[in-house]
């Protein structure tokens, strides 16, 4: 396992621009300088402790800058004000809340469906599970930064030009959601579970991963030889393959498996851990 080599997904998986900067010009209602949740909240609720200590705060959040632990609600993490804003004079043809609403709104009936019918039956759901995990790359503040990285150097000597690169991504953003919501149910996909939350599946502010045998992912993307992980609660995790998986579709983790994920998802981290649970990290 050593010589696998793990990497945050939106910095790789990427297609060419979809849009151009003259296509952010339509409508521009929504509200605006919210609390805008990268990782939504029905999303991090699914880490919550079934019988939390204190059911105000049922998330344990490890702070990767304080290098502590707090118990925080879904509310708290994840979020950055008005991120998802286009320009107050910008009329674009749909806003970021559009191309989110039917995933949130999908995915937490989908994994307690799950739950409730057996793990076996995520086979059923896949289509959102594998849409909601693109659509967390694709809104990520990492994709963000590329998209604007993109666009930006031309528009350097422009007065407006850092609002036209942040309206460019955010369009660029819900183009890339279809798009590679497409891409990846082409994949090969499997789920494993665990039964206890002592023993739970953790996330971060970077929760897709990507898994090569190469030292470059961008080699490992354009031979399409690479693997995905998404924790999807404290009890699932979805691997996807570019090419045939084998053993059962659906298998319980081993206590080894689950050490190696975790260790998988505190490399991926860059501001935090969620989890069900305090846990110890052995040291690195």
């Amino acid at each position: 396992m050593e010589s696998l080599s793990l990497y945050i997904v939106a910095s790789v998986l990427r297609g060419p621009p979809k849009s151009s900067c003259d296509e952010v010009m339509a409508k521009n209602t929504r509200a605006r300088n919210r609390k805008d949740h990268f990782l939504p909240q029905g999303y991090l609720s699914g880490f919550e402790h079934p019988a939390p200590s204190d059911s105000t705060k049922p998330l344990w959040v490890f702070d990767m800058r304080a290098m502590h632990w707090r118990q925080k609600s879904p509310a708290q993490i994840g979020h950055v004000r008005g991120f998802y804003d286009y320009a107050p004079d910008s009329s674009p043809d749909a806003s970021a809340d559009e191309a989110f609403m039917r995933l949130e709104n999908d995915f937490p009936r989908t994994r307690d469906a799950i739950r409730r019918d057996g793990y076996a039956s995520w086979t059923r759901h896949r289509d959102v599970l594998v849409s909601f995990a693109a659509m967390l790359t694709a809104r990520s503040p990492l994709f963000r930064e590329q998209s604007s990285a993109e666009i930006f150097p031309p528009l350097t000597a422009h007065p407006q030009g850092a609002v036209l690169a942040k309206n460019y991504a955010i369009t660029n953003m819900r183009a890339e959601i279809l798009r590679r919501g497409a891409e990846w149910k082409s994949y090969y996909w499997a789920l494993s579970y665990t039964t206890t939350p002592e023993e739970p599946v953790i996330t971060c502010d970077h929760p897709i991963a990507m898994r090569s045998d190469y030292a470059d992912q961008r080699v490992a993307y354009e031979k399409k030889d690479f693997w995905l992980l998404f924790p999807v609660a404290w009890d699932m995790c979805l691997v996807g393959s570019t090419v045939p998986l084998d053993g059962e579709l659906t298998r319980q983790f081993d206590p080894e498996h689950l050490r190696e994920l975790a260790e998988y998802i505190r490399k991926q981290a860059g501001l935090f851990i969620v989890s069900p649970v305090q846990l110890t990290f052995p040291p690195h």
